[in-house]
């Protein structure tokens, strides 16, 4: 681990919190993640990014158990995206959409920051996000392939 990979890290990670705030301001809807986050987060009255670090904590967990590989990565992944969000979200300097186009605009900048931060985070090659080692060790424990794995879980996330 290098001063490079780890500032490389760090900025996806905020960019990728950042696109979460975009698409979650967008008013058009959101990812079935961020459905389980937001959820989570008026059920239990904690905050969107405290829903995400507990979430990502509990997978992290289940990830050990399945001996899955988990890095200083995929512990920044879960600690920094959810603080993050939450910075951004109390700063208020990302916009709120009130019109259909003033949404697509916001979700379209979120994707395309989350498409920039996954590069950047999962290119520092110092671990893979929570979620996304949860999904191998489910591919690992049923033999099915990465498509049918990763919808599976994305819609039981969203029933949830």
């Amino acid at each position: 681990m290098n001063l490079k990979n780890m500032t490389q890290l760090i900025a996806g990670l905020f960019l990728y919190a950042l696109g979460l705030v975009l698409t979650v301001n967008a008013n058009l809807g959101v990812t079935p993640w961020n459905t389980f986050h937001m959820g989570l987060s008026k059920q239990t009255g904690l905050s969107l990014g405290n829903a995400i670090i507990i979430t990502g904590l509990i997978i992290i967990v289940i990830n050990i158990l399945a001996k899955q590989s988990i890095g200083i990565g995929t512990i920044l992944n879960m600690w920094l995206i959810g603080t993050f969000v939450d910075l951004q979200m109390a700063s208020g300097l990302v916009p709120q959409a009130n019109s259909f186009a003033g949404g697509f605009i916001l979700i379209f900048l979120g994707m395309f920051a989350i498409a920039i931060a996954s590069w950047l985070y999962i290119g520092a090659g110092l671990g893979a996000g929570p979620r996304d080692g949860f999904m191998v060790a489910v591919m690992k424990w049923t033999g099915k392939p990465v498509g049918i794995v990763r919808a599976s879980i994305e819609i039981s996330v969203l029933i949830v």
